[in-house]
Protein backbone atom coordinates (compact mmCIF):
# COMPACT_ATOMS: atom_id res chain seq x y z
CA UNK A 1 0.00 0.00 0.00
CA UNK A 2 2.98 2.18 1.18
CA UNK A 3 5.24 1.73 -2.37
CA UNK A 4 1.40 2.63 -4.46
CA UNK A 5 1.10 5.57 -2.82
CA UNK A 6 4.60 6.80 -3.34
CA UNK A 7 4.26 5.42 -6.81
CA UNK A 8 0.90 7.97 -7.45
CA UNK A 9 2.72 10.70 -5.48
CA UNK A 10 5.63 10.23 -8.01
CA UNK A 11 3.44 10.29 -10.74
CA UNK A 12 1.17 13.30 -9.57
CA UNK A 13 4.68 15.71 -9.49
CA UNK A 14 5.35 14.54 -13.11
CA UNK A 15 2.07 14.97 -14.56
CA UNK A 16 1.98 18.32 -12.79
CA UNK A 17 5.61 19.68 -14.42
CA UNK A 18 4.31 17.95 -17.67
CA UNK A 19 0.80 20.24 -17.50
CA UNK A 20 2.85 23.41 -17.04
CA UNK A 21 5.09 23.14 -19.72
CA UNK A 22 2.18 21.74 -21.97
CA UNK A 23 -0.30 24.94 -21.01
CA UNK A 24 2.73 27.35 -21.19
CA UNK A 25 4.00 28.88 -24.66
CA UNK A 26 7.76 28.78 -25.28
CA UNK A 27 8.27 32.34 -24.62
CA UNK A 28 5.52 32.53 -21.57
CA UNK A 29 7.74 29.44 -20.35
CA UNK A 30 10.88 31.21 -20.95
CA UNK A 31 9.61 34.24 -18.67
CA UNK A 32 8.04 31.50 -16.12
CA UNK A 33 11.65 29.85 -15.57
CA UNK A 34 13.42 33.29 -14.90
CA UNK A 35 10.83 34.17 -12.30
CA UNK A 36 10.76 30.86 -10.46
CA UNK A 37 14.61 29.40 -11.83
CA UNK A 38 15.18 26.17 -14.18
CA UNK A 39 13.09 22.98 -13.33
CA UNK A 40 14.48 20.32 -11.33
CA UNK A 41 13.73 16.62 -10.22
CA UNK A 42 12.22 16.83 -6.70
CA UNK A 43 12.52 13.03 -6.22
CA UNK A 44 16.04 13.37 -5.38
CA UNK A 45 15.40 15.97 -2.42
CA UNK A 46 15.71 14.55 0.82
CA UNK A 47 13.86 15.35 3.95
CA UNK A 48 14.29 18.12 5.78
CA UNK A 49 15.03 17.48 9.34
CA UNK A 50 14.98 20.15 12.57
CA UNK A 51 18.28 21.15 14.10
CA UNK A 52 18.39 20.19 17.68
CA UNK A 53 18.33 23.09 19.79
CA UNK A 54 21.99 24.14 21.94
CA UNK A 55 21.60 23.24 25.67
CA UNK A 56 19.76 25.69 27.57
CA UNK A 57 23.01 26.47 30.36
CA UNK A 58 22.18 25.37 33.81
CA UNK A 59 23.40 25.05 36.91
CA UNK A 60 23.61 21.27 37.66
CA UNK A 61 24.72 18.38 35.46
CA UNK A 62 25.60 14.61 36.89
CA UNK A 63 28.24 12.14 35.84
CA UNK A 64 29.56 15.06 33.21
CA UNK A 65 30.68 18.34 33.07
CA UNK A 66 28.50 20.97 31.47
CA UNK A 67 28.14 19.41 27.67
CA UNK A 68 26.77 21.46 24.63
CA UNK A 69 25.20 20.04 21.58
CA UNK A 70 27.59 21.60 19.26
CA UNK A 71 30.24 19.09 21.65
CA UNK A 72 28.50 16.23 21.08
CA UNK A 73 26.48 15.48 18.25
CA UNK A 74 25.85 11.43 17.53
CA UNK A 75 23.88 11.43 20.36
CA UNK A 76 20.75 10.30 21.96
CA UNK A 77 19.01 12.96 24.32
CA UNK A 78 15.71 11.67 26.61
CA UNK A 79 13.65 14.53 28.78
CA UNK A 80 12.41 12.80 32.17
CA UNK A 81 11.41 13.28 35.73
CA UNK A 82 12.65 11.20 38.24
CA UNK A 83 9.27 10.46 40.03
CA UNK A 84 7.51 9.87 36.89
CA UNK A 85 6.77 5.72 36.53
CA UNK A 86 6.74 6.16 33.01
CA UNK A 87 10.54 7.65 32.86
CA UNK A 88 11.63 4.49 35.18
CA UNK A 89 10.49 2.06 32.77
CA UNK A 90 13.34 3.53 30.11
CA UNK A 91 15.84 3.89 32.72
CA UNK A 92 17.97 0.15 32.03
CA UNK A 93 17.62 0.77 28.45
CA UNK A 94 19.46 4.27 28.94
CA UNK A 95 21.83 2.75 30.74
CA UNK A 96 21.78 -0.44 28.21
CA UNK A 97 22.22 2.06 25.41
CA UNK A 98 25.00 4.11 27.73
CA UNK A 99 27.02 0.78 28.20
CA UNK A 100 27.07 -0.51 24.45
CA UNK A 101 27.04 2.63 22.60
CA UNK A 102 29.53 4.56 24.32
CA UNK A 103 32.52 3.12 22.44
CA UNK A 104 31.05 3.43 19.40
CA UNK A 105 30.93 7.64 19.72
CA UNK A 106 27.22 7.76 20.63
CA UNK A 107 26.39 9.69 23.89
CA UNK A 108 23.09 9.61 26.00
CA UNK A 109 21.95 12.29 27.59
CA UNK A 110 19.12 12.61 30.21
CA UNK A 111 17.37 16.05 30.76
CA UNK A 112 15.39 15.96 34.49
CA UNK A 113 12.71 18.08 34.07
CA UNK A 114 10.52 18.82 36.77
CA UNK A 115 7.42 17.60 36.83
CA UNK A 116 6.47 17.49 40.40
CA UNK A 117 7.76 20.06 43.68
CA UNK A 118 9.99 17.93 44.78
CA UNK A 119 11.70 17.15 41.50
CA UNK A 120 13.03 21.38 41.78
CA UNK A 121 15.28 20.05 44.31
CA UNK A 122 19.06 19.53 42.79
CA UNK A 123 19.19 17.19 45.79
CA UNK A 124 16.97 14.97 45.32
CA UNK A 125 17.55 14.53 42.05
CA UNK A 126 20.90 13.36 42.25
CA UNK A 127 20.02 10.96 45.38
CA UNK A 128 17.25 9.23 42.91
CA UNK A 129 19.91 9.43 40.09
CA UNK A 130 22.57 7.46 42.31
CA UNK A 131 19.77 4.83 43.74
CA UNK A 132 18.66 4.14 40.23
CA UNK A 133 22.11 4.06 39.10
CA UNK A 134 21.96 5.93 36.25
CA UNK A 135 25.36 6.65 35.08
CA UNK A 136 24.92 8.88 31.97
CA UNK A 137 25.29 12.91 31.80
CA UNK A 138 22.31 14.37 33.34
CA UNK A 139 21.29 17.71 32.58
CA UNK A 140 19.31 19.14 35.69
CA UNK A 141 17.14 21.56 34.43
CA UNK A 142 14.96 23.37 37.18
CA UNK A 143 13.27 25.83 35.05
CA UNK A 144 12.37 23.65 31.94
CA UNK A 145 14.30 25.80 29.78
CA UNK A 146 15.23 22.72 27.84
CA UNK A 147 11.91 21.28 28.45
CA UNK A 148 10.70 24.67 25.97
CA UNK A 149 13.70 24.68 23.52
CA UNK A 150 12.71 21.72 21.97
CA UNK A 151 8.73 22.42 22.49
CA UNK A 152 8.63 19.14 24.38
CA UNK A 153 5.33 17.73 25.69
CA UNK A 154 5.85 14.66 27.32
CA UNK A 155 7.60 12.96 30.24
CA UNK A 156 9.35 10.51 29.00
CA UNK A 157 10.60 11.58 25.15
CA UNK A 158 13.57 10.39 23.74
CA UNK A 159 14.77 12.37 20.70
CA UNK A 160 17.98 10.66 17.96
CA UNK A 161 20.29 13.32 17.33
CA UNK A 162 22.60 12.49 14.17
CA UNK A 163 26.14 13.98 13.23
CA UNK A 164 25.09 16.90 11.79
CA UNK A 165 23.63 18.03 15.44
CA UNK A 166 19.65 17.31 13.38
CA UNK A 167 16.74 15.69 15.07
CA UNK A 168 16.01 12.53 13.07
CA UNK A 169 13.74 10.53 14.97
CA UNK A 170 12.03 10.79 18.45
CA UNK A 171 9.48 8.87 20.47
CA UNK A 172 7.08 9.60 23.18
CA UNK A 173 6.68 7.36 26.45
CA UNK A 174 7.79 4.16 27.55
CA UNK A 175 9.59 2.15 24.87
CA UNK A 176 8.69 -0.93 25.78
CA UNK A 177 4.90 -0.29 26.47
CA UNK A 178 2.69 -3.35 26.48
CA UNK A 179 5.49 -5.29 23.77
CA UNK A 180 6.51 -2.48 21.89
CA UNK A 181 9.87 -2.42 20.75
CA UNK A 182 10.94 1.39 20.77
CA UNK A 183 14.14 0.87 22.21
CA UNK A 184 15.13 -1.59 19.03
CA UNK A 185 13.33 0.94 16.67
CA UNK A 186 16.12 3.32 18.16
CA UNK A 187 18.94 1.29 17.93
CA UNK A 188 18.21 0.76 14.70
CA UNK A 189 18.19 4.25 13.26
CA UNK A 190 21.26 4.69 16.26
CA UNK A 191 23.21 2.36 13.60
CA UNK A 192 22.24 3.38 10.70
CA UNK A 193 23.16 7.08 11.67
CA UNK A 194 26.72 6.18 12.66
CA UNK A 195 27.52 4.86 9.27
CA UNK A 196 26.46 8.62 7.65
CA UNK A 197 29.68 11.00 6.83
CA UNK A 198 29.84 14.20 9.92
Amino acid sequence: AIEELESAATQAVKNERNALIKILKPDQLQTFTKLVGELFDTENLKRIYPMAPEFVPVEHWLNSPPLTMQAVRGQVVHFYAFECHNCHANFDVYQRWHKELTDQGVVVIGIQTPETAHERDSEAVKSAAQQRELEFPILIDLESKNWQAYGNTMWPTVYVIDKQGYIRHWWQGELRWKGTDGDKTIEAIVQQLLKEDS
